[in-house]
C-alpha cells in the first residue's frame, strides 16, 4: 500500500478535473470537450451557484483525505517507527478493540492496550499522554508464600491467608479497584486500574512494599522484592537486592516475574532473560524461544512458542522435570513443586507433594503456585486451592452466606441463610450428601451428621455403620454428633444417644446412658459426655482415663454453654470467661484468659474460641496452622482434629488447618 500512494496522488488533478466537467456537462447542457491527461489547467466555470445551494465539493481535498486515511489504518511494520499522523473517524465515538487478548498465565498478562488508531509507546511523541490501563477482562488469582490473593474481572481484590501483625497486613486487600493483583511472600501488590499507579501493601522491611511513583501495566510480588512493567515495555524493581535481583537490564520486556532472590523477563522477541541469585542455575534460561516465564524459589520455568513445559534451577524435588506432553496455556513455579494448565484446561504438577499440592480435577484457565500450595481459577472465574494451610491460604472465604457452621472429622456442613444445609470436604459414605430440606441446627461427626428440623424433628446423613445415622423420633432442641455416635436433648429436657459405642472387649461405652436430669444442651465425643443443665450447671459422664484430670469432673459455677472433645472439655462461663478440663497434654485444657462468647473442644489436641471482641484464639498443639486462625471478626467457631472454621461477622465462612480433600474450603 505504501508504494501505491504516490501514484494515486500523481492522479489527482486529473481525477478532480473528470468529475468537475461531468458535473458542469450536466448542468449546463454543453458539450465540452474535457480531455484533461494533458494537465491543462481548467477554466473557472461562467455560473456561479446561487448562495442558498450546497457549495461544490472540494473533491481533490476528499481524495487526499481518503488516501490519507488509507496509510494511517495500515498497521505499523514491526521495528519501524510510523510518522503519518493518526486520522480517527469522527463518527468512532467508541473505543478501539485491543490488538491482543492478554495471556492466560498471570506471570505474563498484560494489561495496557493501545488502539490500532494511536502510535505505540515507543514511537509516541513526548506531548502525546500517557494510554490509558485499562482494567482486567477476566479475573486472576496468585499465590503467595503462605496467603493467596483473588482478583475478580470487576477490580475488586480478595485475599487471606497469613496476614502479620500490621496494621495493613499481606491479606488485607486495597479496597480500591485493581487491574492487577500479586502475592509475595509477606506482601502484596497491586495496580490501580484508573490510574495505572502501583500500590503495596504488608511486609516493608526491605522496601518491598515502597513501588516508585510511576505508571505500570503488570506488577509481580517475589520473596522480598517487587517489579513491574511501564507502558512502553522497560521494568523497573524494588526491594531487596542482595544477590542482584533488582539490576534489570535495559531491555524492553513483554513480561516479568519476580522469583525467590532472582526475577526472570521475556523480551518482546521471545527471549528469556534472569538476574539475580543464581546458586543453582535458577537465573540462567535455555536459549529458546518463550511466551510465558515464572520465577519460583529456586527454579524457574516457561512455556516456548510451541506450547511445551521447560524449567532450569533446582531439581532437588523433581520441580525442574515436567509430567505433562501438549501445549499449555498457563505454568507457574512455586517453592519446590511446579504446575501448569494445558490447552483442555487439565491441571498438572511435578515435584514435592509434601503438602498435597498436586493437581485438582477441572476445567481451568490458569494457575499460580505458591511455596506449599497452589490455587487455579476455572472458566468459571471460580478459585480452586489445594496444598499447605497453615495459615488458611488454601481456604478462600466462601462465596455465600451462613448462619451455622460444623466441623467434623474430614468435612464440614453449614446451614445458609435459607436454612439449606451444604457440605464439603471427604465425601467417604456420602457424607456431604445432605438431605434437601430446612434445617435450624446441625453438628458434624465422623463421616456424618445430624440435624434439626423446621418441626423439630432429627434427620442424619452419612455413615450409619453403627446406626448412628439412625436418629430417634421425636421433637429436639439440640443434637451432638461424634464419632460412631450421636447425643440430643428433646422438647422435655431429656438426653438420648443412639449408634454404638464399645470397649475394645464389647462392652458398651458409659457415655451412651446420659443421666436422668433436665438439659438444655449436650456435647458428646466415644469415650465421654457432657451436657449444660437447665440451672446453668454443667454435668459430665463416661470414661475417665486421666484420673484426678478427669474430663468427666467439670469445673463448678454456671456456664452458657459445653463443648467436648475426645479427652477434654472446655466451657463458657457465666461471666464469659472459659474453663477446660481433662487431657491437657498439649495444652488444650489451657484456655487463654480474657472473655469470649463461643468455645469449641475440636477433636484430640486443640481448642478454638471467639473472644467478646470477635477475634479468634485457639490453643493445643500446632499442626499445619489448625491453632492459628485469620485475622477476622468472628460471630462462632467450630474446631474439628484437623482443622477449624469461623463464621465471619458478614456470615461468611473461613478455614484454617489441613485442607486434605479441600476439608477447609467451603463453597
Amino acid at each position: 500500500m505504501t508504494k501505491l500512494v504516490p501514484r494515486l496522488v500523481n492522479y489527482i488533478p486529473m481525477l478532480t478535473k473528470l468529475v468537475v466537467c461531468t458535473v458542469l456537462s450536466l448542468v449546463t447542457l454543453l458539450s465540452v470537450g474535457c480531455f484533461l491527461f494533458d494537465g491543462s489547467p481548467e477554466p473557472e466555470p461562467t455560473h456561479q451557484p446561487p448562495v442558498s445551494s450546497v457549495p461544490t465539493p472540494n473533491f481533490e481535498a476528499t481524495i487526499a483525505a481518503a488516501v490519507v486515511a488509507a496509510m494511517a489504518s495500515q498497521p505499523t511494520q514491526p521495528g519501524t517507527i510510523d510518522q503519518a499522523q493518526p486520522v480517527t473517524s469522527p463518527t468512532r465515538e467508541h473505543p478501539a478493540e485491543p490488538t491482543s487478548l492478554p495471556s492466560q498465565n498471570p506471570a505474563v498478562e498484560q494489561l495496557t492496550t493501545i488502539t490500532p488508531s494511536q502510535p505505540t509507546p515507543m514511537s509516541a511523541p513526548t506531548s502525546e499522554p500517557a494510554p490509558t490501563v485499562q482494567p482486567l477482562a477476566a479475573a486472576t488469582v496468585s499465590a503467595g508464600s503462605q496467603h493467596t490473593c483473588w482478583l475478580q474481572s470487576d477490580g475488586t481484590a480478595y485475599c487471606w491467608g497469613a496476614n502479620g501483625e500490621s496494621d495493613k497486613g499481606q491479606a488485607d486487600a486495597s479496597t480500591q479497584p485493581l487491574s492487577h493483583i500479586t502475592a509475595g511472600n509477606m506482601h502484596s501488590c497491586g495496580i490501580v486500574a484508573d490510574t495505572g499507579a502501583a500500590i503495596c501493601w504488608g511486609d516493608n522491611s526491605h522496601w518491598q512494599s515502597s513501588p516508585p511513583a510511576d505508571l505500570f501495566t503488570y506488577i509481580d510480588a517475589g520473596y522480598r522484592h517487587t517489579c513491574a512493567l511501564r507502558p512502553d515495555g522497560t521494568a523497573q524493581c524494588w526491594g531487596n537486592n542482595d544477590h542482584g535481583q533488582l539490576n534489570v537490564p535495559d531491555l524492553r520486556f513483554s513480561s516479568i516475574s519476580a522469583g525467590g532472590s532472582h526475577t526472570c523477563a521475556i523480551t518482546r522477541e521471545g527471549d528469556a532473560v534472569c538476574w539475580g541469585d543464581s546458586y543453582l542455575s535458577q537465573s540462567q534460561p535455555p536459549s529458546t524461544k518463550l511466551v510465558a516465564v515464572s520465577a519460583g524459589e529456586w527454579h524457574s520455568c516457561g512455556i516456548t512458542k510451541d506450547g511445551a513445559a521447560v524449567c532450569w534451577g533446582s531439581n532437588a524435588d523433581g520441580q525442574t522435570i515436567p509430567n505433562v506432553r501438549g501445549s499449555l496455556r498457563s505454568i507457574s513455579s512455586g517453592a519446590r513443586h511446579t504446575c501448569a494448565v494445558d490447552n483442555s484446561g487439565r491441571a498438572h504438577c511435578w515435584g514435592a507433594e509434601d503438602h498435597f499440592q498436586s493437581a485438582p480435577n477441572g476445567d481451568f484457565r490458569f494457575v499460580a503456585a505458591g511455596a506449599e500450595h497452589t490455587c487455579w481459577l476455572d472458566s468459571r472465574e471460580k478459585v480452586t486451592c489445594r496444598g499447605g494451610n497453615s495459615y488458611g491460604q488454601s481456604s478462600l472465604p466462601s462465596s455465600d452466606k451462613y448462619r451455622a457452621v460444623s466441623v467434623g472429622t474430614s468435612h464440614s456442613c453449614a446451614i445458609r441463610l435459607d436454612g439449606f444445609v451444604v457440605c464439603w470436604g471427604r465425601n467417604r459414605y456420602d457424607s456431604n450428601a445432605s438431605p434437601r430440606s430446612q434445617f435450624k441446627s446441625i453438628d458434624s461427626g465422623d463421616h456424618f451428621t445430624c440435624g434439626i428440623l423446621l418441626d423439630d424433628t432429627l434427620a442424619c446423613w452419612g455413615n450409619n455403620d453403627q446406626q448412628q445415622a439412625f436418629p430417634p423420633r421425636g421433637a429436639f432442641l439440640h443434637v451432638s454428633a461424634t464419632e460412631s455416635r450421636a447425643c440430643g436433648v428433646k422438647t422435655d429436657q431429656t438426653a438420648v444417644c443412639w449408634g454404638f459405642t464399645r470397649l475394645d472387649n464389647g462392652t458398651p461405652v458409659a457415655a451412651a446412658f446420659p443421666p436422668n436430669k433436665p438439659f438444655k444442651t449436650v456435647s458428646a465425643s466415644d469415650r465421654h459426655s457432657c451436657g449444660l443443665l437447665s440451672d446453668g450447671t454443667v454435668d459430665c459422664w463416661g470414661e475417665n482415663p486421666y484420673g484426678d484430670r478427669g474430663q468427666t469432673a467439670p469445673a463448678t459455677g454456671l456456664f452458657q454453654s459445653v463443648t467436648v472433645g475426645n479427652g477434654h472439655s472446655c466451657g463458657l462461663r457465666a461471666d464469659s470467661t472459659v474453663s477446660c478440663w481433662g487431657n491437657n497434654d498439649d495444652g488444650q485444657a489451657s484456655p487463654p484468659a480474657g472473655t469470649f462468647k463461643s468455645v469449641s473442644a475440636g477433636g484430640n489436641s486443640f481448642a478454638c474460641g471467639v473472644t467478646t471482641d470477635g477475634k479468634g484464639v485457639c490453643w493445643g498443639l500446632e499442626e499445619e496452622g489448625k491453632t492459628v486462625p485469620p485475622k477476622h471478626e468472628f460471630l462462632t467457631v467450630s474446631a474439628g482434629i484437623f482443622h477449624a472454621c469461623g463464621l465471619r461477622v458478614d456470615q461468611r465462612i473461613v478455614c484454617w488447618g489441613s485442607n486434605y480433600q479441600g476439608i477447609s474450603s467451603p463453597p
